[in-house]
């Protein structure tokens, strides 16, 4: 049998199935040169003109160009891309009482079959509901299920901590927020890490008691009468011998006394070395919302000190309640 003598062929060369063909190679694998990658740019500006979206208009290749760099910022924040699409949608519907296909395609610049499948997905849940006569989607009460677990101490926090980080740079001061758990007070935010004068590294996750931590005396003595008294069943019914009720209740009543006339709970530190807190309530009208503390060693605190705690946890407490009261007021 005649031998046959192996053709070598460049790879990527433009005849190179051709010669294969030809000189009877079976088998083989080759591999063609590598096709330049389009830039992520232009593959959107493509894929916009075959969704819709772009027909030469400069609105739509500007709306082209903002999807564009919403998708590069996906990859490097690692968003999942029908998780924001379908957040986009659930607040275009937010915006009206009630919405069109063509409307939630003008406000998100979606494809129109992207958002028919996100809507059915989203009327399935319960989250929609739709009206087939009038072609028109609006959210259902299911949505309020979705902000329950946000609540008004919630926003104390969320807008509090960034003032609380502000002052304790400014001052040195270590500064906590806490709010109301089951009949404690937890400590949600802390800036000791940030304090020279801090007792520990944080209080972040401590619980207090209502009556004997400074935070739990500001919470419970400024508090509306109807939560105080359901705070003090609460003590009760914990208690474990009821007939000494009476007794602890009028020793609630006299700290609370205290603590309204000196305008500010306090715990002192007992022996060497421990730490003493001082704390203000964060209120919106006639609710209590949380509770500002400030806690340090307590050799620190002189008179003249202690009277310029006070007055800078003042201070911060306005400005936190003054950003809450602007929060709510936004809705």
């Amino acid at each position: 049998m005649a031998r046959r003598d192996k053709v070598q062929v460049p790879i990527g060369s433009p005849s190179v199935f051709r010669v294969a063909s030809l000189c009877g190679v079976a088998g083989a694998q080759y591999r063609s040169a590598p096709r330049p990658r389009t830039p992520l740019r232009a593959r959107a500006f493509r894929s916009t003109e075959r969704a819709g979206l772009g027909n030469g208009r400069p609105g739509a290749m500007i709306e082209a160009a903002r999807l564009t760099e919403e998708t590069a910022g996906m990859s490097e924040t690692n968003a999942i891309g029908p998780v924001v699409r379908a957040l986009n949608i659930l607040r275009a519907l937010n915006h009206q009482p009630q919405s069109s296909l063509q409307s939630l395609h003008q406000a998100t610049g979606l494809p129109k079959s992207t958002i028919h499948r996100l809507l059915a997905t989203l009327k399935s849940e319960g989250y929609v509901r739709a009206d087939v006569v009038k072609g028109t989607y609006t959210l259902t009460e299911k949505v309020l299920c979705l902000s329950e677990g946000f609540s008004e101490p919630e926003l104390v926090v969320e807008v509090g901590a960034p003032i609380v980080l502000k002052s304790t740079r400014a001052t040195g001061l270590p500064l906590a927020l806490g709010t109301l758990d089951r009949g404690h007070i937890v400590v949600r935010y802390s800036s000791m890490p940030y304090s020279p004068i801090g007792s520990e590294h944080t209080t972040v996750g401590h619980v207090h008691g209502l009556v004997h931590s400074g935070m739990g005396q500001a919470y419970l003595a400024y508090c509306g009468q109807a939560e105080r008294d359901r705070l003090l069943q609460w003590m009760q019914a914990s208690l474990p011998e009821p007939g000494l009720w009476p007794a602890v209740e009028q020793d609630i009543q006299h700290q609370l006394a205290i603590t309204r006339r000196r305008g500010y709970g306090l715990r002192k530190g007992q022996g060497r070395g421990s730490s003493t807190t001082l704390a203000v309530p964060l209120a919106h009208g006639e609710r209590v919302l949380g509770v500002l503390s400030l806690t340090t060693f307590g050799a620190l605190l002189t008179p003249e000190r202690l009277r310029e705690c006070v007055e800078q946890l003042d201070r911060t407490r306005q400005e936190i309640c003054a950003a809450v009261g602007a929060r709510l007021a936004q809705g």
